[in-house]
């Protein structure tokens, strides 16, 4: 379906106004996911789009003040007050006649979004499903109640909908996540080498440290070989370059840590890696494996969560166990063995997502959960 077609479904359409709630707009793959919701919605003048933000300070505050018709930040709280923020969404909801409510997770805020929907008599969707973890946190069980007695349930992945509990709910459905490859059109591309990336937050769910373990393995068959890990520090930075310390390695891997754009770090390598924790997290849809792909690089990811929604193995990629180092290393040394047939699986993924994963898709598939509400 076109993105045109979107238009005429909502001439003549009274205007629909959302208000979208999210917990912080910290450079994350929900928070890029809602900016490029938003920025699709722009263009449609039936709908209005108000986003509160209930944590101030992250990196993509400026980007959301361009993209969303109206910004609320809320400022810091130094205490567990959730009163102020119920009031400040009902107030908002009745000075903005909001029509929908859409949270975007993280747990407490989702809960708050349906109190405040429900005191309001206006339809709540949780958007919260955007992982598929292996046993839910407090934070998820907040997010899976919420979800219960919420009107509508978006989840990005099936494995998140399976993970939550909540895939035989008749008012669940899977959104997958759209891509603006026109991001990429300007992208160098290349093709021969012994480069690998991986796009991920240093933080507790990321699996960096089986990849760096990866590395003495794959430089003994090639030396030239160079890792670079692209993303912020959330608190497991200073162990990862520990550990290539250890392993004196140090001039074989880079470290990029303040980067929102990784597209030309992606082109000028020749595979991307994604591994994670499987013991504290499973990944929804990633959008790093989705930006590899668009990049035509083959995927070398863990077994997790939707990645198997994603990777088609020995096709466009590998999936390796959570936690083998062993196999992470030997997926890499064949394909480098193997470039013709690395090249084919880039391309074959490039395909994929242009097709499944398309930004058209993602945009008419909302539009048509909105407008079931109005």
């Amino acid at each position: 379906m076109s993105i045109g077609n979107s238009e005429r479904r909502l001439n003549g359409t009274k205007k629909i106004s959302i208000l979208m709630i999210i917990g912080s707009l910290v450079d994350g793959g929900k928070e890029r996911q809602l900016l490029l919701l938003l920025k699709t919605l722009k263009k449609h003048k039936q709908i209005h789009t108000s986003l509160m933000v209930m944590n101030s300070g992250g990196e993509r505050e400026n980007e959301a003040a361009k993209l969303a018709d109206e910004l609320v930040v809320l400022p810091d709280r130094r205490n567990l007050d959730i009163i102020m923020p119920l009031k400040r969404i009902i107030q908002l909801i009745k000075q903005k006649d909001i029509d929908m409510l859409n949270t975007w997770g993280s747990g407490i805020w989702d809960l708050i979004g349906l109190l405040a929907g429900r005191i309001c008599h206006i339809p709540v969707i949780n958007n919260g499903i955007r992982s598929a973890p292996i046993h839910l946190n407090f934070d998820n069980r907040l997010t899976w109640f919420s979800a219960r007695f919420s009107d509508s349930v978006v989840a990005n992945s099936a494995a998140g909908l399976k993970a939550f509990q909540l895939n035989n709910n008749p008012d669940s459905k899977v959104i997958y996540n759209g891509l603006d490859t026109s991001r990429f059109q300007d992208i160098q591309l290349v093709n021969t080498g012994q480069n690998l990336c991986m796009v991920a937050n240093f933080r507790e769910a990321k699996d960096h440290k089986s990849l760096i373990l990866a590395m003495p393995q794959i430089l003994k068959r090639f030396p030239n070989t160079s890792l670079y890990l692209v993303g912020h520090d959330y608190g497991t930075l200073s162990f990862s370059k520990v550990l290539v310390n250890e392993l004196s390695i140090n001039d074989k891997v880079n470290f990029i840590t303040e980067c929102s754009a990784p597209e030309p770090i992606i082109g000028k390598c020749q595979i991307g890696i994604l591994t994670t924790n499987e013991a504290v997290h499973g990944e929804g849809i990633s959008n790093a494996i989705l930006e590899y792909m668009a990049l035509s690089k083959p995927v070398i990811a863990s077994i997790n969560g939707g990645n198997s929604e994603i990777i088609i193995e020995n096709k466009t990629g590998f999936l390796v166990e959570p936690g083998s180092s062993k196999q992470i290393s030997e997926k890499v040394i064949y394909l480098f063995e193997n470039p013709g047939e690395a090249n084919k699986m880039g391309e074959q993924g490039k395909v994929f997502v242009n097709e499944q994963f398309s930004l058209a898709r993602m945009e008419n598939e909302y539009i048509d959960m909105y407008q079931k509400f109005i």
